[in-house]
């Protein structure tokens, strides 16, 4: 990873760089355990901490949802931001950095279940 980075900076691509690693980074199997992104991944962001990192990891989580078949509402990505929030606030104090993109990401599906939710009510009184 460093250098990849190195590489970056040098041919003035860091910030393409970083967000690349924090695509690939969000890709870590989640073996079921309550904890989530593993020890190593965390070190590893904790480590770079910029913007690029933190949009790359957020663009490859959203991504790797795939195809979802819409309920109705927004019940689907609430579960999401709960989930999410719940990996993050064990990390707060030793890994803060990944804490914020964790919470952030929690947050941007917060925005996503409101929308579906006022998305569903205005489907239910175009069928009048």
């Amino acid at each position: 990873m460093s250098e990849a980075r190195r590489q970056g900076r040098l041919f003035g691509r860091a910030d393409a760089v970083d967000y690349r690693i924090g695509q690939l980074l969000c890709r870590e199997a989640r073996d079921g355990s309550s904890s989530w992104p593993s020890r190593q991944v965390c070190e590893a962001m904790e480590v770079v901490a910029t913007k690029a990192l933190a949009d790359g990891f957020h663009a490859g989580v959203l991504n790797s949802r795939g195809t979802v078949r819409r309920a109705e509402g927004g019940g689907q990505e609430r579960e999401l931001a709960a989930r999410y929030r719940a990996w993050a606030q064990p990390l707060a104090f030793e890994f803060p950095f990944v804490s914020q993109v964790l919470e952030q990401i929690a947050t941007s599906y917060d925005r996503e279940a409101t929308y579906w939710d006022s998305e569903g009510a205005r489907q239910q009184r175009m069928e009048f």
